[in-house]
């Protein structure tokens, strides 16, 4: 008799070129730094013992994966090599054990 739907959320990113719209739900991705960048980036991350180890993937703006850094310890401050990337926006999406994943956005210039 159709179709009833609950508890979801929406978000819309009105502007790309805004970093902090989206980025306050993150729980165990922290601070992204430079960003907008054209060199490496440094990515703070706070896992749970129980999440590692944990991958971050770098997903360009078609959803390919152009590489994955894995995570074995926790606090941990990952490079990011943003000067390996063309100018456009990327993805940075954690996932691990017992987590759901995460995104940040990376904009390289």
């Amino acid at each position: 008799d159709g179709f009833y739907v609950d508890d979801f959320n929406v978000s819309m990113l009105l502007d790309p070129t805004k970093l902090n719209e989206a980025q306050d739900a993150n729980q165990y991705l922290g601070h992204l730094y430079p960003n907008p960048t054209s060199v490496n980036s440094i990515l703070h991350t706070q896992l749970p013992v129980s999440a590692l180890p944990a991958t971050i993937e770098i997903i360009n703006n078609h959803g390919i994966v152009l590489d994955k850094i894995k995570i074995q310890h926790s606090p941990e401050q990952l490079i990011i090599p943003g000067n390996t990337l063309s100018a456009g926006i990327y993805y940075l999406k954690l996932s691990g054990n017992s987590i759901a994943p995460e995104y940040k956005k990376l904009i390289v210039n």
